[in-house]
């Protein structure tokens, strides 16, 4: 069983590298098994690999062959390129015969996006930005929030994910937040922002205006685009948060567990936001950020009966998606202090999971008004920090 451990920073603009890590407990492997059709080779032709890992495959036409497209777990021409191993994996290249000799191919982690010609801009939209993805080594991701709210006050757009540099270097993008609604099912806290908001030109990724008759709109149609632009950029849906996370404890009973994820991945991963609002594969997976099994949070609606609630959750979860799609992700924000994840069986949620995202920021803040001022997220520990050691 894979353990994957992850530090996760609460701000939008913030990225953080993820390193997986190996723990006491043996990870399954999975074999990567390969084909083709024609003549030409697989670089690497067989592996075996922990689960979760991205393996970069390159496909190496013989002379006076030029290689075609991919089939079995792969799909479209893009070579190198690189698949997620969340279980056996067979692909197949397809080789047709070209002309002149074709040269082998360097193996890259950063395979280069040809430019579509531009037309000349008008004087109001901006160009379109070109994706160039750089995907991180194997074994890493990088992982940030977009929250929903930026678009209010902060002015910040899925477009500045990309003018910000952030997209070319994003393999994962945590959407915050959705909530849980009083009948306990899956429900959009904003759906002005995620769906419904009209962007105009200078607040789309692409210098193209919502109309006023389409139906999918706001965010959600920004991280449609963003995902055409980089489709190596994986989009969850995080569930809860600071302050929607008071009826977890609810919704994680037995009797209420089934329908609640149902109505989660009825509208996640099914795609059915609203009536007549329905896209289906925004998001690959989900993120749960309960604050905090068994323990308060910005409220204290909890139980005891938490703790063995929260791991059944994650189970039936990761069943359901499977059910779906076995490469889609799970993924939880967990708490960094002894005293919040003393209530979690961390030794039993692991395997449930993709990663976890550990929550290591506010060490100090606002409400230490006699100081002294430290940081608020440390990457390494201070020895002027008088809490070191808590």
């Amino acid at each position: 069983m894979k353990r994957a451990i992850f530090i996760s920073v609460s701000f939008l603009t913030l990225l953080l590298l993820f390193l997986v890590q190996d723990n006491s407990a043996a990870p399954p492997t999975f074999s990567f098994t390969s084909s083709v059709v024609g003549e030409g080779t697989i670089d690497p032709a067989t592996s075996q690999n922990k689960r979760n890992w991205q393996l970069t495959v390159t496909a190496i036409p013989s002379d006076g062959w030029v290689f075609d497209h991919w089939e079995g777990n792969l799909s479209g021409n893009q070579n190198p390129t690189r698949i997620r191993i969340t279980s056996d994996k067979h692909v197949v290249a397809v080789f047709t015969q070209g002309g002149a000799p074709t040269p082998t191919p360097t193996p890259s982690p950063t395979p280069t996006t040809t430019p579509s010609p531009t037309p000349d801009p008008s004087p109001t939209p901006s160009p379109t930005p070109e994706p160039t993805p750089t995907p991180p080594p194997s074994g890493k991701e990088v992982i940030g929030y977009f929250i929903q709210w930026g678009v209010y006050a902060r002015d910040y757009f899925v477009k500045n994910v990309v003018t910000s540099g952030s997209a070319d270097v994003l393999t994962v993008i945590n959407y915050a937040f959705a909530g849980i609604d009083e009948n306990l099912k899956c429900a959009s806290l904003d759906p002005f922002a995620d769906y419904e908001k009209a962007m105009k030109e200078n607040e789309s990724i692409d210098g193209v205006a919502d109309t006023f008759d389409q139906a999918l709109r706001g965010n959600f149609n920004q991280l449609k685009k963003l995902k055409q632009m980089y489709p190596n950029i994986k989009v969850l849906i995080s569930i809860g948060g600071w302050t929607q996370s008071f009826r977890f404890s609810d919704a994680a009973l037995p009797g209420n567990r089934e329908a609640f994820i149902n109505s989660c991945i009825d509208m996640f991963i099914n795609g059915n936001f609203a009536p007549g609002v329905v896209e289906p594969g925004l998001f690959d997976g989900i993120d749960i950020d309960w604050e905090y099994p068994g323990r308060c949070g910005a409220t204290c609606d909890f139980r005891e009966e938490d703790t063995q609630n929260f791991t059944a959750l994650l189970q039936e979860f990761r069943a359901k998606l499977d059910e779906i799609d076995p490469n889609l992700l799970l993924t939880i924000a967990a708490p960094a202090s002894e005293y919040h994840y003393s209530q979690i069986e961390v030794n039993q949620i692991h395997e449930h999971l993709d990663w976890i995202n550990l929550m290591t920021y506010d060490f100090h803040g606002g409400w230490e008004p006699s100081g002294p001022t430290n940081h608020h997220s440390p990457l390494y520990s201070s020895p002027a920090d008088p809490t070191n050691g808590e």
